[in-house]
């Protein structure tokens, strides 16, 4: 890789006044905003937090509002799914399964037997 040298189009000492109308320029345009940041400093951090989730909150309350607008004109009945429960299992074991109750032992091998025939 080549060095550089010191008339390089991008090197700032090559017109130092330019660079200086520059700098000058920046700072202006800053300004206003630099002599507000230096103001905020003394104000409470939980302050300065507010005033950045105020749009958050607020664009959160849009989407909270769209879908409830949505989920209240669904008018169609949920679709009813199948789990795996009721595809692999037998209809008594599935439903046991569903319900979430714990058969015997004697309750299984019978539900299993009668689902092989």
């Amino acid at each position: 890789m080549k060095a550089r040298s010191k008339r390089d189009p991008l090197d700032p000492r090559r017109d130092p006044a330019r660079w200086e109308g520059m700098v000058r320029s920046i700072m202006v345009a800053a300004g206003p905003e630099l002599v507000r940041l230096r103001t905020a400093r003394g104000t409470q951090p939980l302050l300065m937090l507010t005033h950045w989730f105020r749009p958050v909150l607020a664009a959160a309350s849009v989407v909270l509002a769209l879908a409830i607008a949505t989920l209240a004109r669904r008018s169609e009945p949920a679709v009813e799914s199948w789990g795996v429960a009721e595809v692999l299992a037998p209809e008594p074991v599935a439903a046991w399964l569903l319900v979430g109750v714990i058969p015997t032992a004697e309750e299984i091998v019978i539900s299993m037997e009668a689902g092989g025939q």
